[in-house]
């Protein structure tokens, strides 16, 4: 692994190990330093030829199921026989007691061993069956007799797993000191990455530790009804977002609807446009000039204001967006989203590669689509919906705990050639500058050119002005005669309070 990913991985920790000390919730912090660990495991072990084991424990409670079934759902059931890992089940099944002691005689062992012969045999077929509905095969199942702390490292020892992964019971401080806990043993004593699944009360994402990973969304059925109303048939969406001061009269979101009213045959994507508003006075004014609207969830957060460029509020921001559009990929909506200081001059839909999951513009195109050295630029991408690009926001945004300093653009940077992203088939190429252009580097041709973005730019006011000069471009390039548009001389005036 890059020397520089297991340093920033190992500062986390040192930093996560110094804020326990002084909060009073020891425990999350052990969970969530356990899941780190597990993360930075998950970025070294892609670069194996071979399937690294996964060891994960079950028994009769309902916490075991819970911890198979999330395990399925997340690692396996989306990548078929390509998943990153080979399965292995076991069940520590209780010892039969000593004959004479207690209060068992003889007469009773054999009763005893059936009941728990029983009892091994549901949890092994109840386990086979919830495989059997997640269509994850070729699993391996184990029933091994002993204490469940020492069954289960001896399992990762046996089968040199890389991570153990376990279900909480969920007892208190006090239950846990009295029968002990497996998952504390286990911690401490296996001799891998260990991953610990709590099954939330309400929802997957109440949790404390896993909502570092995802926000809780509680906007799905108003969500659902937004997309749906502006969908294509093929259930794409055209997706941008706005804050106040972005969405006031005469800046930038004024500029971004007027460009697709005085493109070239872009006025009837308005119908599939998006705004996704982050505060309430942006949501008011969408509301007033848009038909699709949406007011995103921002966690007490203050949204409101120019977000400056790598700004802690910037950073939040960011990965908020990146949360939210892996959330409209799993509605199953397929979408492209652009900046709103991107100006639509063309259909970009005739410029976009067929078989591609996901295709992303950049600030310098390096001429070859598949040169994953381009620069990604995410303000503009168009990402089909598919189990490929569900897994990639995922794997994207939990990324942004390997590299806290970085924001999303910089992390993607990184991440692109990981080796986890031909192991899942994901293909990613680059837009043409020639056609999606920016202020970082033209689209010279206006006969080509679909979009234009005012990045290498830092400021509202400069954005606003320089954008207005290219809307003008524009209206002298469209207002030519078709026999003199071939051969114009025209070019941007624009960039110029952006130099």
């Amino acid at each position: 692994m890059d020397t520089r990913l297991a340093e920033a991985t190992s500062l986390l920790l040192l930093r996560l190990e110094v804020l326990k000390r002084k909060s009073k919730h020891a425990f999350s912090w052990r969970v969530l330093k356990a899941i780190l660990a597990t993360i930075k495991f998950l970025l070294e072990m892609a670069s194996s030829t071979e399937k690294a084991v996964m060891v994960l424990a079950i028994d009769e409670h309902e916490h075991s199921n819970y911890a198979l079934e999330w395990t399925l759902d997340r690692f396996f059931t989306p990548y078929g026989s390509d998943a990153p890992f080979k399965l292995v089940l076991v069940n520590a099944k209780s010892s039969t007691p000593v004959a004479g002691t207690g209060a068992l005689g003889a007469e009773f062992l054999p009763a005893v061993e059936s009941q728990l012969k029983q009892l091994a045999d549901q949890i092994t077929e109840k386990a086979t069956q919830i495989c059997v509905n997640k269509s994850v095969h070729g699993v391996v199942m184990e029933v091994v007799e002993g204490d469940a702390r020492n069954v289960l490292c001896d399992a990762v020892e046996r089968h040199q797993a890389s991570l153990l992964v376990l279900g909480s019971h969920g007892y208190g401080a006090i239950k846990r000191a009295v029968i002990g806990s497996v998952s504390d043993h286990c911690v401490h004593r296996a001799r891998c990455s260990v991953m610990i699944v709590k099954k939330p009360k309400l929802n997957l994402f109440n949790n404390d530790v896993w909502s570092l990973y995802m926000y809780q969304g509680n906007y799905e059925a108003k969500l659902e009804s937004v997309l749906r109303s502006a969908s294509m048939e093929d259930k794409t969406v055209i997706i941008t977002t706005v804050n106040n001061a972005w969405a006031e009269p005469g800046s930038i979101f004024d500029i971004f609807l007027e460009s697709f009213r005085v493109g070239n045959q872009t006025k009837k994507l308005l119908n599939h446009l998006v705004i996704i508003t982050w505060d309430k006075k942006a949501h008011a004014r969408c509301i007033a000039l848009h038909p699709h609207c949406f007011q995103i969830e921002t966690k007490g957060s203050n949204y409101t204001n120019e977000a400056f460029f790598m700004t802690p509020n910037y950073l939040h921001m960011m990965w908020r967006r990146i949360e939210f559009l892996g959330s409209v990929l799993e509605m199953g909506y397929s979408f492209v989203f652009t900046d709103s200081d991107i100006m639509w001059f063309r259909d970009p839909f005739k410029q976009f590669y067929k078989d591609t999951d996901i295709q992303i513009a950049c600030d310098v195109f390096k001429g070859d689509s598949s040169n994953m050295k381009n620069f990604p630029n995410g303000g503009f991408a168009y990402v089909k919906s598919n189990s490929r690009t569900i897994w990639f926001y995922k794997f994207w945004y939990m990324s942004r705990i390997v590299y806290p300093t970085l924001h999303d653009q910089d992390v993607l940077n990184k991440i692109k050639q990981h080796p986890f992203i031909s192991r899942m088939r994901l293909r990613i190429r680059f837009l043409s500058t020639t056609y999606f252009g920016g202020f970082c580097q033209a689209s010279k041709d206006f006969n080509k050119v679909c979009t234009m973005h005012a990045n290498c730019c830092v400021g509202l006011g400069n954005k606003v002005n320089d954008l207005k000069i290219l809307i003008e471009d524009w209206k002298k390039y469209m207002a030519l005669p078709e026999n003199e548009k071939t051969n114009s001389p025209l070019s941007w005036s624009a960039p110029k309070s952006c130099k």
